[in-house]
């Protein structure tokens, strides 16, 4: 992200944040009338507690957050993230030495595959339990731009549920 468009977005989240408030922000950024319903923009790191990760794959994939593969075309980015799926899916270890799981609920989404012609037969074939896999449904037509943070959220939740 550009420094002007870092700008733009914090300009617009403090406009919302006033409108939302009815008062214009003093000069360090707080509202003058009401009390200022939303935490920061910002915060420093002191203000962080620090967590213990807990792993599904040691130093590779945290449990509960969001892994991202990325890579060069045809580097097997899509190969391994089935492979991980399936695996989690059924309960089967990890490749280096991890140990089975319990089978658990997997939300899984390409940007760049199919899900009925590639990544269906691919988890097939690798054996997954695609009832424990969740997709965002195509018969929505959501585009990958509506995919965002609070959508992510939401499915994640509603996974822990179903």
């Amino acid at each position: 992200m550009r420094m002007e468009q870092f700008e733009a977005a914090v300009v617009g989240e403090l406009e919302q944040r006033v409108m939302a408030n009815g008062a214009a922000p003093n000069d360090n950024g707080k509202s003058q009338g009401k009390k200022e319903t939303q935490p920061p923009l910002i915060i420093t790191m002191d203000q962080i507690k620090a967590e213990k990760v807990d792993w599904l794959w040691a130093n590779r994939v945290p449990i509960g957050r969001i892994t991202l593969l990325d890579g060069d075309p045809g580097s097997g980015k899509s190969t391994l993230s089935l492979e991980i799926a399936s695996a989690v899916s059924k309960g089967a270890a990890l490749p280096f030495g991890e140990r089975p799981r319990a089978p658990a609920n997997v939300l899984l989404m390409s940007c760049e595959d199919g899900y009925s012609d590639t990544v269906r037969p691919r988890l097939d074939k690798a054996g997954a339990d695609v009832s424990r896999i969740a997709i965002p449904n195509p018969g929505r037509g959501l585009s990958t731009t509506m995919l965002n943070a609070s959508f992510i959220e939401q499915a994640v939740n509603w996974g822990r549920h179903w």
